[in-house]
Protein backbone atom coordinates (compact mmCIF):
# COMPACT_ATOMS: atom_id res chain seq x y z
CA UNK A 1 0.00 0.00 0.00
CA UNK A 2 1.40 3.38 -0.99
CA UNK A 3 0.69 6.66 0.79
CA UNK A 4 -1.04 4.96 3.72
CA UNK A 5 -3.60 7.29 5.29
CA UNK A 6 -5.11 5.01 7.92
CA UNK A 7 -4.90 1.50 9.34
CA UNK A 8 -7.33 -0.21 11.68
CA UNK A 9 -6.49 -3.60 13.09
CA UNK A 10 -8.62 -5.99 15.13
CA UNK A 11 -7.58 -9.20 16.83
CA UNK A 12 -10.18 -11.96 17.16
CA UNK A 13 -10.36 -13.15 20.75
CA UNK A 14 -11.85 -16.57 21.55
CA UNK A 15 -14.98 -16.74 23.65
CA UNK A 16 -13.88 -17.67 27.18
CA UNK A 17 -16.45 -20.49 27.47
CA UNK A 18 -14.42 -22.86 25.30
CA UNK A 19 -15.71 -25.25 22.68
CA UNK A 20 -16.72 -28.69 23.90
CA UNK A 21 -17.46 -31.35 21.30
CA UNK A 22 -18.92 -34.52 22.80
CA UNK A 23 -17.11 -37.71 21.86
CA UNK A 24 -18.77 -39.52 18.97
CA UNK A 25 -20.29 -36.35 17.48
CA UNK A 26 -20.73 -36.64 13.70
CA UNK A 27 -18.45 -34.45 11.54
CA UNK A 28 -21.36 -32.35 10.27
CA UNK A 29 -22.52 -31.62 13.83
CA UNK A 30 -18.93 -30.85 14.88
CA UNK A 31 -18.73 -28.23 12.13
CA UNK A 32 -21.94 -26.63 13.41
CA UNK A 33 -20.65 -26.55 17.00
CA UNK A 34 -17.34 -25.02 15.91
CA UNK A 35 -19.09 -22.40 13.74
CA UNK A 36 -21.31 -21.43 16.69
CA UNK A 37 -18.24 -21.13 18.91
CA UNK A 38 -16.48 -18.87 16.38
CA UNK A 39 -19.55 -16.62 16.16
CA UNK A 40 -19.12 -15.90 19.88
CA UNK A 41 -15.57 -14.58 19.43
CA UNK A 42 -15.08 -10.83 19.77
CA UNK A 43 -12.85 -8.32 18.06
CA UNK A 44 -10.46 -6.17 20.07
CA UNK A 45 -8.66 -3.17 18.62
CA UNK A 46 -4.94 -3.61 18.28
CA UNK A 47 -2.31 -0.96 18.76
CA UNK A 48 0.09 -0.27 15.90
CA UNK A 49 2.85 -1.89 17.99
CA UNK A 50 0.79 -5.09 18.41
CA UNK A 51 0.01 -5.17 14.68
CA UNK A 52 3.69 -4.72 13.81
CA UNK A 53 4.62 -7.55 16.21
CA UNK A 54 1.99 -9.81 14.65
CA UNK A 55 3.49 -9.11 11.21
CA UNK A 56 7.00 -9.92 12.47
CA UNK A 57 5.87 -13.28 13.86
CA UNK A 58 4.85 -14.40 10.36
CA UNK A 59 1.33 -14.85 9.09
CA UNK A 60 -0.81 -16.17 6.26
CA UNK A 61 -3.35 -14.13 4.35
CA UNK A 62 -6.68 -15.94 4.65
CA UNK A 63 -8.63 -13.40 2.62
CA UNK A 64 -7.97 -10.07 0.92
CA UNK A 65 -10.40 -7.57 -0.55
CA UNK A 66 -9.23 -4.58 -2.58
CA UNK A 67 -11.39 -1.59 -3.41
CA UNK A 68 -10.31 1.26 -5.68
CA UNK A 69 -11.62 4.76 -6.23
CA UNK A 70 -10.28 7.60 -8.37
CA UNK A 71 -7.75 8.71 -5.74
CA UNK A 72 -7.94 6.11 -2.98
CA UNK A 73 -7.34 2.40 -2.46
CA UNK A 74 -8.82 0.39 0.41
CA UNK A 75 -7.60 -3.03 1.44
CA UNK A 76 -9.09 -5.48 3.92
CA UNK A 77 -6.83 -8.34 5.01
CA UNK A 78 -7.76 -11.31 7.17
CA UNK A 79 -4.52 -12.71 8.58
CA UNK A 80 -3.77 -15.80 10.63
CA UNK A 81 -0.77 -16.99 12.58
CA UNK A 82 -1.27 -20.13 14.60
CA UNK A 83 -4.46 -19.59 16.60
CA UNK A 84 -4.32 -15.79 16.25
CA UNK A 85 -6.54 -14.03 13.73
CA UNK A 86 -6.29 -10.37 12.75
CA UNK A 87 -8.43 -8.29 10.41
CA UNK A 88 -6.74 -5.14 9.11
CA UNK A 89 -8.29 -2.32 7.09
CA UNK A 90 -5.95 0.02 5.24
CA UNK A 91 -6.60 3.11 3.17
CA UNK A 92 -4.02 4.81 1.00
CA UNK A 93 -3.18 6.46 -2.28
CA UNK A 94 -2.38 3.29 -4.22
CA UNK A 95 -1.09 -0.25 -4.15
CA UNK A 96 1.79 -2.10 -5.74
CA UNK A 97 1.80 -5.86 -6.20
CA UNK A 98 4.77 -8.19 -6.03
CA UNK A 99 5.20 -11.85 -6.79
CA UNK A 100 8.45 -12.70 -5.11
CA UNK A 101 10.79 -9.88 -6.04
CA UNK A 102 8.98 -9.01 -9.28
CA UNK A 103 6.54 -6.10 -9.34
CA UNK A 104 3.40 -6.90 -11.36
CA UNK A 105 0.33 -4.96 -12.44
CA UNK A 106 -3.03 -5.49 -10.74
CA UNK A 107 -4.24 -7.37 -13.82
CA UNK A 108 -1.20 -9.69 -13.75
CA UNK A 109 -1.67 -10.26 -10.04
CA UNK A 110 -5.34 -11.20 -10.53
CA UNK A 111 -4.44 -13.52 -13.42
CA UNK A 112 -1.82 -15.26 -11.26
CA UNK A 113 -4.36 -15.69 -8.47
CA UNK A 114 -6.94 -17.15 -10.84
CA UNK A 115 -4.35 -19.54 -12.30
CA UNK A 116 -3.35 -20.62 -8.79
CA UNK A 117 -6.92 -21.41 -7.75
CA UNK A 118 -7.66 -23.15 -11.03
CA UNK A 119 -4.62 -25.40 -10.56
CA UNK A 120 -5.63 -25.99 -6.92
CA UNK A 121 -9.14 -27.06 -7.97
CA UNK A 122 -7.73 -29.43 -10.62
CA UNK A 123 -5.38 -31.04 -8.05
CA UNK A 124 -8.26 -31.47 -5.58
CA UNK A 125 -10.49 -32.95 -8.30
CA UNK A 126 -7.70 -35.30 -9.38
CA UNK A 127 -7.22 -36.50 -5.78
CA UNK A 128 -10.94 -37.11 -5.38
CA UNK A 129 -11.09 -39.03 -8.65
CA UNK A 130 -8.06 -41.18 -7.82
CA UNK A 131 -9.43 -41.92 -4.33
CA UNK A 132 -12.56 -43.59 -5.75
Amino acid sequence: MNGVQSVRSFRSVPWPGGCAIPQGTANEQQSIIIAEYHRKWRDESQSWTDFEQFKKDGFEVSNATLGRGPDVVALQLVLSAGNDYVTAYMRGEGATFHVGEKQVTLEEFIALGEAYWSAFAKRAESRLTSAK
